[in-house]
């Protein structure tokens, strides 16, 4: 695709969107320190996660914010039928106040690191998704630049090939609006596993706490994360997913909307008949 530039425009409304790559595995550090470079596996699936030298660190969940606000602003203007490219474009002051952040100096400096942070990390997995794969050392953007302008200064970002194609495919999934208010990142990526399981018309999901160990990409012990896990259920605030741990599976439950009863009422009986 030759380089071309959208517009990030919070005037129109949008729904959030995530790719499917990194819900499905651990793409993501949930610890800002994390710098090693790490490998998962996870039923016949495997994730490596390398970054350059002399980098400040793996990209993390808290990152992936700047990968949401891209894809949702592209996801919109290709299903408005508005031209679009693979350079987004938008204001930090823009970024900040829509994912919820402050705009001081420190917010500023942790955007810079956040951008750093991207675009040292490299992915390498076996995972298909509806027929896309991802090549040798994936990036998560290709590039980012500052332009300053006599209006505004900008933010470009330059998405890698293997995340458009997901966009135009329409290969992505929601993410409901809350989810930037989700400040603590194994909340958010709890969230992200729980509407990759039933995020679509089938409102319950199971996993077993060992396997959600892997998907979540955590450095504690499984019994650990188990005893963390059965807090969890117990604060766990979003409405729209109840949690339930019994034993070593956690039961998830999603809060149908009426459209969705209706949809999930129909697969049902057809699945009956």
């Amino acid at each position: 695709m030759n380089n071309a530039v959208y517009q990030c425009d919070l005037t129109w409304p949008y729904k959030l969107k995530s790719d499917l790559f990194s819900l499905m595995l651990p793409v993501f550090a949930l610890d800002g320190k994390a710098t090693n470079d790490a490998t998962i596996y996870y039923k016949g699936l495997y994730l490596e996660i390398t970054t350059i030298k002399n980098s400040i660190g793996r990209a993390t969940i808290k990152d992936k914010a700047i990968l949401v606000f891209c894809l949702s602003q592209l996801m919109v203007k290709l299903n408005n039928s508005y031209e679009t490219g693979n350079i987004a474009s938008f204001t930090a002051y823009d970024f900040l106040t829509t994912i919820g952040k402050g705009t001081t100096g420190k917010d500023y400096k942790d955007l810079e690191k956040s951008l750093q942070r991207l675009n040292n990390t490299r992915i390498t997995t076996n995972l298909t998704v509806k027929g896309i794969s991802l090549p040798t050392e994936a990036r998560l953007i290709t590039e980012y630049r500052y332009i300053k302008t006599s209006a505004a200064n900008y933010i470009e970002v330059t998405l890698p090939e293997w995340l458009l194609e997901c966009a135009h495919k329409g290969i992505v999934l929601d993410l409901h609006s809350t989810y930037f208010e989700l400040s603590r990142p194994l909340h958010r990526r709890i969230y992200e596993i729980c509407q990759q399981k039933c995020g679509g018309i089938y409102p319950k999901g199971k996993i077993s706490v060992s396997n959600l160990h892997r998907l979540v990409g955590s450095g504690s012990s499984v019994a650990k994360f188990r005893c963390v896990i059965r807090e969890l259920t117990q604060t766990w605030n979003l409405e729209h997913f109840t949690l339930t741990l019994n034993k070593s599976i956690l039961h998830i439950s999603k809060t149908l909307q009426k459209s969705e009863h209706t949809t999930a009422n129909t697969v049902a009986n057809k699945d009956q008949s």
